[in-house]
């Protein structure tokens, strides 16, 4: 890592275009931050971050225009501003904080790593000073050694987000955060509150897909930033469970989130047979974060739900309990309605197919067993197994029953490729819909509808060769059924 850049990192990461509309610019340009930080790790930029000494907001809408890129101003007050176009993000700021240097700049980054630049001369299209850092805090030291350092004792006062910032570059990148800079956030770990759920999340979820995501949670809840994030998750520390676990509901959570990142990096030593759906079904969006976040916050509900009988702790209904406790989480972090929906269903559902496992020790699993837990995952089945096996491996205590992970990937075999193979097609195609129950059934629109079209599913998962007109018997008399116990009526009764 040496202490130059090379002039071929420009045309790789800026539009030569770009770097002609600069050409006009009179005054100082620098390449800062994060893109001086990717090139010496020699990763590719995700953004473009460019320093002048002010005016960045005019010479961001003129490049936005020159570009055909769109115009995004940031913050007026500190001139900062982003030009985004297709294939590029290049955000622009002026000198912050009332500096009237870049190195006074850099001095007021968040952490050394990110406080680096070097100049660009847009006349000659190359380096300034032939590629030479900028380097007033050392900042490339801890850079080579993997170290998170605060930039200046003020830096989680200007921002308090850059605490979690701190944590989001030990999961990326695998490095320290150094013991003062941990000090440091310890004491401020309160002040997250101030930022905005939005920022957080945004944080949180890039923290989540990193490479050593867990150790950095691990370390957030040590410092007491987890729970500032989830309040709700202090409430399991040190809340016993059965003998089933070896570890409190606090723990389990997080030895839960840890299990969750092994079977997501080695699905094929799990589920054998089944890797290459499981893949398939990662590589969605958001998918990896959505089960991140159900792991850590699967057993909410215990805290609420939580009771002794005969000596035995128990935690009935924790599962739904759980999912309203989700629910209440994204409001108040703003999670998007997809995210919320989707981790509140895995959380809600988590028990289930536990509950289908001890129930096959004793008899066959029933194609219509299958339909129901089928129809309630949706597409997030495979997610739901995933989440259960991260479950049992996070709980390994003296009286859990032997063989469950075994169990629970050979139930996750029948359930799947029973769904899938054989029901879902089945079901694709509706003996009846809608227009019959009207014009061959004379019934009126209403919740019937949907409850009457869902139990004809669960009758044709048992009898697959069930014909339209033994649909149509079939719902003649369940019509009849529901009208003695007066959910419904007949149309004109």
């Amino acid at each position: 890592m040496k202490d130059h850049l090379p002039p071929q990192l420009i045309g790789k990461t800026l539009p030569e275009k770009a770097c002609q509309a600069l050409a006009a610019w009179e005054g100082p340009l620098y390449f800062s931050g994060g893109v001086v930080r990717d090139w010496l790790l020699g990763r590719e930029p995700a953004d473009i971050d460019l320093t002048v000494a002010s005016g960045a907001l005019r010479l961001a809408r003129e490049l936005a225009g020159f570009l055909g890129a769109a115009f995004v101003p940031l913050s007026a007050a500190e001139g900062v501003a982003r030009v985004a176009g297709a294939d590029f993000c290049l955000d622009i700021a002026q000198f912050r904080e009332g500096t009237t240097s870049i190195e006074a700049d850099l001095g007021r980054r968040d952490f050394t790593v990110n406080a680096l630049a070097v100049g660009f001369d847009p006349q000659t299209q190359t380096f300034a000073d032939r590629g030479r850092l900028i380097d007033p805090l050392s900042g490339l030291v801890d850079l080579k050694a993997g170290i998170i350092r605060l930039a200046h004792p003020q830096a989680l006062d200007s921002d308090p987000l850059r605490l979690l910032r701190a944590y989001r570059f030990r999961a990326v990148f695998d490095w320290v955060i150094e013991p003062g800079t941990r000090t440091a956030i310890r004491g401020q770990a309160a002040k997250l509150g101030e930022v905005s759920a939005e920022r957080v999340i945004a944080e949180l979820d890039r923290l989540l897909v990193g490479p050593t995501a867990f150790p950095a949670v691990r370390e957030m809840a040590a410092d007491g930033v987890l729970t500032t994030i989830f309040p709700e998750l202090a409430t399991g520390v040190g809340l016993r469970q059965p003998a089933s676990h070896h570890l409190d509901v606090f723990d389990h959570s997080l030895e839960t989130l840890r299990q969750m990142g092994v079977i997501i990096e080695r699905p094929q030593d799990f589920f054998p047979g089944l890797a290459g759906e499981i893949v398939d079904y990662l590589a969605r969006p958001r998918q990896i974060i959505r089960l991140k976040y159900a792991a850590l916050l699967h057993d909410l509900g215990k805290t609420v739900t939580v009771a002794e009988k005969n000596g035995r702790i128990t935690f009935h209904h924790h599962d739904q309990a759980g999912a309203e406790l989700l629910a209440a989480i994204g409001r108040r972090l703003r999670f998007s309605h997809d995210d919320c929906q989707r981790i509140g269903r895995l959380v809600g559902l988590h028990m289930w197919p536990f509950h289908l496992y001890n129930a096959s020790l004793k008899t066959r699993i029933t194609p219509k067993a299958i339909l129901k837990l089928g129809r309630a995952a949706g597409d997030d089945l495979i997610g739901l197994f995933l989440l259960v096996m991260a479950d049992s491996l996070a709980g390994q205590g003296p009286g859990k029953p032997p063989g469950m992970e075994a169990g629970v990937a050979a139930l996750f075999a029948e359930v799947y490729r029973t769904y899938t193979a054989r029901l879902a097609p089945l079901l694709a195609i509706p003996l009846l819909t809608g227009d019959d129950l009207i014009r061959r059934l004379g019934l009126t629109p209403g919740p019937l509808f949907a409850r009457l079209l869902d139990r004809l599913q669960e009758q044709r998962a048992a009898r697959p060769g069930m014909t339209r007109e033994e649909a149509l018997r079939w719902a003649s008399e369940f019509t009849k059924e529901q009208a003695k116990t007066d959910v419904i009526s007949p149309a004109g009764d």
